[in-house]
Parts: structure tokens; sequence; C-alpha cells
């Protein structure tokens, strides 16, 4: 084998290599992981590099998930066995005269490498790959074009960022606007934006969703995935076994640690019943400022005098697991 089809193999196998780590990543993105644990999970399988139990646990708990790491490491433990062995004929072949004569052709393939390397950050490209890599994962796991694709784009908490392709409407959201499906207050989760043909629209209270609508979605991640990969009666199970009178907490904003939410007051925290801001300690205990109140259809001045009410809509600045730990109702705050 000469010194530039050695070259050439080894440049192509790498970047098959790269292909198929945003393969398996976004394999593992549509059973629920993230995209950061995704990538991880996926190197680690396709290098042989291995991971922590710690990490492993959302595998091995996964039967899905421990099917498409099987094939992973299969592949990964054939590509390096390839790669080593071309690695190693690539050096053998290595003399004065097969450099003089591939020298040139040997930098031109490397230089090749390195524009594919600079062309993936160019925000077109990186769209179009990642476009054909789910064009392609989706064929692995041979999904039905009748069945809707949900994809966490982050987590925060118990809560995820997902983004939702409709190719089958959900039968609570059949002819209902976005406002009568009451999806804040039934499914604890918002609708950040959706996608329509290439077109993004806006959010409003009359908005329907259509099949086709690529939607991104806020909440709970199980709520998300009950409504939309199961029916009306398997949807009502599950919101019976949950306490709907609980406040609902929609992420605006995440700002490291701390967070921009919007809390619909269901039920007054025990530590606010009666008192003012100022008193209640939201800001010196929880470090929470308050900066909108919305009650009904107008909006309340926010000063330290101010009393939260129940059916009150908060828009709130501070650490986020605060906002959860004083907002959500549990055992503490009874």
């Amino acid at each position: 084998m000469t010194l530039t089809l050695s070259a050439m193999l080894i440049v192509g196998l790498v970047i098959l290599y790269a292909i198929l780590i945003s393969i398996f990543s976004f394999l593992f993105r549509i059973t629920g992981l993230t995209g950061e644990k995704s990538l991880f999970q996926a190197i680690s399988l396709l290098t042989s590099c291995g991971f922590t139990t710690k990490e492993s646990e959302v595998i091995a708990g996964n039967r899905t998930r421990r099917h498409i790491a099987i094939f992973a490491m299969i592949t990964g433990y054939s590509f390096s066995v390839v790669i080593v062995s071309l690695i190693i004929n690539f050096m053998m072949n290595i003399s004065p005269s097969t450099i003089e004569d591939s020298l040139i052709p040997v930098i031109c393939v490397f230089g090749a490498f390195v524009l594919f390397l600079v062309l993936l950050y160019i925000p077109p490209v990186h769209k179009l790959i990642d476009k054909i890599t789910a064009k392609m994962a989706k064929r692995i796991m041979r999904k039905k074009q009748d069945k809707n694709i949900i994809t966490v784009l982050d987590e925060y908490g118990k809560d995820s960022l997902c983004e939702v392709l409709i190719n089958q409407m959900p039968e609570p959201l059949k002819e209902k606007t976005v406002f009568e499906s009451k999806l804040k207050q039934l499914y604890r989760m918002n609708v950040v934006t959706i996608n329509r043909k290439g077109r993004t629209l806006d959010v409003q209270k009359d908005t329907m969703l259509s099949v086709g609508d690529i939607i991104v979605v806020f909440g709970s991640y199980q709520n998300i995935k009950d409504l939309f990969t199961v029916g009306k009666d398997q949807i009502e199970k599950v919101l019976d076994k949950e306490d709907l009178s609980d406040n609902i907490i929609n992420l605006m904003e995440n700002f490291k640690s701390n967070a921009m939410a919007e809390i619909t007051i269901n039920r007054i925290p025990e530590f606010m019943k009666g008192k003012t801001l100022i008193d209640s300690g939201l800001k010196s205990e929880y470090g929470i400022n308050v900066a909108f109140i919305q009650r009904e259809d107008r909006h309340v001045p926010v000063t330290k005098d101010t009393v939260v009410q129940e059916g009150d809509v908060l828009v709130v600045f501070g650490p986020y697991k605060n906002i959860k730990e004083a907002f959500l109702y549990n055992e503490l705050n009874k």
C-alpha cells in the first residue's frame, strides 16, 4: 500500500469516525439524554475509552440505550483495529524515497482534512451535517413517519428543554389552541418556539399546533414524553397521579446558577402566607428578587408591602435551585 493511499484511508476513517460520533450522539438524544451527555457517551463508546460507573447507569438502565451502546462499542472496536493497522502500515512505508515521491500528495490529503475540520465550525455547514446525520440516525432507529420524535436539547434539574417533531397530533391538542390545551396548567410545560415550514412563529394564546411543526418545549421530560408519545387515556392516568395544585415554574432564561423564571402561584408557600415580600424573607433567605407580578389582567406594582396571592403570575430572578425550593410544594413548606 502506498504512502499516499495509507494517508487517504486514515483521514477518510477519521472523518467517518466523526460522522459516527454525530450519529450515535443523536441516537442517544432521541432516547432522552441531553446533547452534552449524548456526545460524551458516544465518544466514550466509539473510542473504547470507557466511562465512570455513575455515568454508565444512564445507559445500563435503559434497554434501547443498551442496544445502541453495544452497537457503538462493536463499531468503535472494529474501527480502532483498522485505524491502528493503517497507521502501522503508514509508518512502515516511510522511507527517504517514498517521502520524496509522496510528500506533496500526503500534504494535500492532510490539508484537506484540516479544511474539513475548519468547515465544521461554519454554522451553515455544521447545521447541514447535523441534518444529514439526524436522517441517518432516524433510519437506524427505524422511526416511523407517524411517530413524534422528541430530542432533548438541555436539562435543568428535573426539567428539560426538548425539540419535538410532530408527525401525529396528540389527542389533547387536536383542534385546540395552545391556551385551550392548558399545557402550562395540566402538563407543566411551556411552548418556547414553533418552526413551521422553515418559518418561526410567535407563540400566542390562539396559536394552534399542526402536523409537521417542530416545536421547542420546556418542562418535565416525563410529561413531555407522555403527552407526545401516548394516547389521551394514558395521559389522564399520568396526570391523575400528580398534584396539579402545585405552583408551575417555567424557566425563561438561564444565567449559570441563576435563572429568570415565570411562576404561576396555585398554592402560597407557607413562609409567604399573609406576609409582605420583605417580611417573607424571599430575598434575604432565598436570594430571589420579584421583578413582575401579573394579577388577572393587570400589573401589580412590586413594593416592600406587596403580598402575593393565589393566581398571581410572578417573574423572579435568583438561584434556580432556590426558586424551586421556595415555590415547589413539598414536605418542607406544607
